[in-house]
C-alpha cells in the first residue's frame, strides 16, 4: 500500500488538476503521514473546482478495482525503487503517466507519457491530452498490457533464475 509522502509528490499533481478545470475527480490513494496537511493546505490555497477523494486505508486486494475504475492513473513520485503501481496499473487497462525521473521510464517503458515531475504545467498537459484523445489512450492501454507481461510472476522467476546461473557460470 502506497504512503501519501513528500516523494510522491501529490502538491505539484493537485496544482497541475487544478489548471485543468476538469470535473473528473481525482482519487488519492495512501495512508496518511504528516505531509497530508501540506496537501490540504493546497487544495484549500488553490480552492480548485475539482472534487479530491482520499482512500487511506485500501486493501490490497481492492487495488485491481481501483485502477481499473480510474479514466488514467497519474503517478508523479520523485524518486522510487522501482515504481510497481506503474505496472499495477497497466496489468489493470489503465494508461499511465508517471514521472521522467527516477527508475519509473524503466518500469513504465514505451506505454506511459513521462512528465518533469516538478513541472505542473507540464502534468496538466500531459492530463488534459489523455483526457481528451481516447485513441492515445486505447493505444496506450494495448501498449501497457504488453509491457506489463514482462514483470509477470513467471517472468521474473526465469530473469532471476537466468541472473543466478550466469553468476555462478552454470
Amino acid at each position: 500500500m502506497s504512503t501519501v509522502e513528500p516523494r510522491k509528490n501529490l502538491v505539484t499533481l493537485i496544482k497541475a488538476t487544478h489548471q485543468l478545470k476538469s470535473d473528473i475527480p481525482l482519487v488519492i490513494v495512501g495512508k496518511h503521514t504528516h505531509y497530508i496537511d501540506n496537501v490540504n493546505s493546497i487544495i484549500e490555497n488553490e480552492k480548485p473546482e475539482n472534487k479530491f477523494i482520499f482512500i487511506e486505508n485500501a486493501d490490497f486486494i481492492d487495488l485491481p478495482a481501483i485502477y481499473s475504475l480510474a479514466t488514467l492513473f497519474i503517478y508523479p513520485s520523485l524518486f522510487e525503487g522501482f515504481g510497481l503501481p506503474v505496472v499495477e496499473a497497466m496489468f489493470c487497462k489503465t494508461p499511465v503517466i508517471t514521472s521522467n525521473t527516477s527508475c519509473l521510464p524503466e518500469a513504465g517503458g514505451d506505454a506511459a507519457l513521462y512528465v518533469n515531475p516538478t513541472n505542473a504545467e507540464e502534468m496538466s498537459s500531459a492530463i488534459g491530452t489523455l483526457l481528451n484523445d481516447s485513441a492515445l489512450r486505447n493505444t496506450m492501454v494495448a501498449k501497457g498490457i504488453t509491457h506489463a507481461q514482462q514483470f509477470t510472476e513467471e517472468n521474473t522467476a526465469h530473469k532471476m533464475a537466468s541472473l543466478y546461473k550466469s553468476v555462478y557460470g552454470q
